[in-house]
């Protein structure tokens, strides 16, 4: 009789002295102590390695702040030329529509964001009589009567060479917005002026976004603050 033969089995031969792979204790899972390690590999192959992880981490920080820059850049508002009213100069949203004003003596300019459909952003130059003493970001604040206003910032900055206050708020626009999270926006740059408070404010709705910030910081820094024309202040 012709002695049987095992035929090879499905897994390959093994050697008489082919390790057997391990049983790691803490998965169950089979390991062969044969792969490489990373000390196995050779120093040149290491620096290619980390190379290549640091390229690729540069190259999606720069593709974030490239996407980051062109949102910026295209979302920024071009100023026109400088327009002059009641003894204060300043450049506006160049696109923005101009709005009819009730009182002309109090708000110099009022504009209006064409793009900001169905709730545009609206842009309005005042100036006003103020006590001296008043505190800037509660003036603007109540002046424009902003209903469960929150104040979200406050920083100083200059307007006309003078002294004054960047406000940043919140306010409710109506309960049921405020139901669906959907609150005003209020961006204020403000200072005084021989009793008067000058104030650049953009009001919107949704989030504050930082191009509305930059926005008043652009009008407000573009500013030259006069004495008020006589015919004005004799009113």
């Amino acid at each position: 009789m012709g002695s049987s033969h095992a035929g090879p089995s499905l897994h390959g031969f093994r050697g008489r002295d082919a390790p057997t792979p391990q049983v790691s204790t803490a998965t169950g899972c089979r390991y062969d102590h044969r792969m490489a390690k990373s000390w196995q590999y050779p120093r040149w192959r290491r620096y290619v390695m980390q190379v290549v992880m640091w390229v690729i981490l540069a190259g999606t920080m720069g593709l974030a702040a490239a996407v980051t820059h062109y949102r910026s850049a295209a979302l920024r508002v071009e100023l026109g030329d400088p327009r002059a009213r009641g003894g204060v100069t300043v450049q506006l949203p160049r696109d923005w529509l101009p709005q009819s004003v009730t009182d002309s003596r109090v708000t110099l300019f009022n504009l209006l964001d064409p793009e900001g459909e169905p709730l545009p952003r609206q842009l309005l130059v005042q100036r006003f009589a103020a006590s001296a003493d008043a505190d800037l970001a509660e003036t603007m604040l109540e002046g424009f009567a902003l209903t469960g206003a929150r104040l979200q910032r406050r920083e100083e900055l200059q307007i006309s060479r003078r002294p004054g206050v960047l406000v940043i708020a919140t306010h409710s626009i109506d309960p049921r917005f405020d139901r669906a999270g959907l609150r005003g926006k209020f961006v204020g740059a403000a200072t005084m002026h021989d009793g008067e408070a000058i104030v650049i404010a953009l009001i919107g709705a949704g989030p504050i976004d930082r191009t509305d910030v930059d926005l008043v910081r652009r009008v407000a820094s573009s500013a030259r603050v006069e004495a008020a024309p006589v015919e004005q202040a004799a009113d």
